[in-house]
């Protein structure tokens, strides 16, 4: 059973860093976001398995001190494992509906062979999954305006994609292992032709509808929240009080006296990822850089690219 208090099931770059910040400010306990993932070798790695290598999930160990957490991709791997459960479970229940079967069968003298049916799933949405992990915790689905949302999506993109490429000049696992977790939870959930940077804004705009459409269908209307930012401390508040969610301490939750955080904003994303990434191994990274530039200038030409690139990839396997 996970210890989530509060699932947050906005996309990226729709306030999650900022609902992070205000979450662990009004449980008093920590907030999982994507930069904890970074920070934290552990998550990383156990992320690392799960979304690129598909390991089964463990939310137990994977939220492990976490009360909450506003990250959405998280809820889009523990589909297969919770699925499995779910048919061992309709499994159980179908073999105790036909002991009891054969039961009255025998009663009634009727015996027959009874055919064993396997169990049809039908489709879930992944927050619905995720809170079978967490059936107390409420739901946060953060929102904004669709076309400011694509606009604000493309910058991360470029941001993750400059990363992407700082990752074939280190070997440093925090740097390595985050663009292609990054690819694979787009992939996961935008499609492998609908996640590419700068196009097919409606079709990715329409995903997002749906995605909302399915979180507000899967989700009790007074177990959720859909939240816009903008809209500051007294929303969050009332519906984490009136769904008896509380601080840390026992303590009931009130409206803080300091502004909602508005963190991570617009360009800002740039900045994000070099204090996670680039600030903690810049010396690495340039070492690397400066070789490459070296070795470019005293072997110049198309060939000694070429012998450069294949070295890198060699060191970064």
């Amino acid at each position: 059973m996970s210890s989530l208090r509060v699932i947050g099931a906005g996309l990226p770059r729709s306030g999650t860093k900022s609902c992070k910040a205000a979450l662990a400010q009004l449980l008093g306990e920590p907030c999982c976001h994507f930069e904890d993932v970074i920070q934290d070798q552990r998550l990383l790695d156990s992320w690392h398995g799960v979304v690129v290598r598909g390991k089964p999930a463990n939310f137990d160990k994977l939220f492990a001190g976490y009360s909450a957490c506003t990250m959405w991709w998280q809820q889009q791997q523990q589909q297969q494992q919770q699925q499995q459960q779910q048919q061992q479970q309709q499994q159980q229940q179908q073999q105790q509906q036909q002991q009891q079967q054969q039961q009255q069968q025998q009663q009634q003298q009727h015996y027959h062979h009874l055919r064993n049916q396997q169990p049809r799933l039908t489709g879930q949405h992944d927050c619905k999954i995720l809170k079978a992990a967490a059936p107390g915790a409420v739901v946060l689905l953060t929102v904004r305006d669709q076309r400011a949302w694509w606009r604000s999506y493309n910058t991360l993109n470029a941001a993750v994609r400059v990363h992407g490429i700082l990752c074939c000049c280190s070997r440093m696992p925090a740097v390595a292992k985050l663009y292609p977790l990054w690819v694979a939870a787009m992939v996961a959930f935008f499609g492998a032709r609908c996640s590419g940077f700068g196009r097919d804004m409606e079709a990715h705009l329409e995903l997002v509808s749906r995605h909302e459409e399915r979180v507000r269908a899967a989700v009790p209307a007074g177990r959720l929240l859909v939240f816009d930012v903008k809209q500051g401390w007294e929303p969050l508040v009332s519906f984490l009080d009136a769904n008896g969610v509380r601080h840390a301490s026992g303590a009931r939750l009130t409206v803080p006296m300091q502004p909602f955080p508005h963190l991570n904003e617009g360009s800002g994303v740039f900045l994000w990822l070099w204090n996670l990434v680039w600030h903690r191994h810049r010396a690495d990274i340039a070492l690397r850089v400066a070789s490459a530039l070296g070795w470019l200038y005293f072997f110049p030409g198309p060939t000694s690219v070429v012998i450069l690139l294949v070295l890198l990839r060699i060191l970064i396997r």
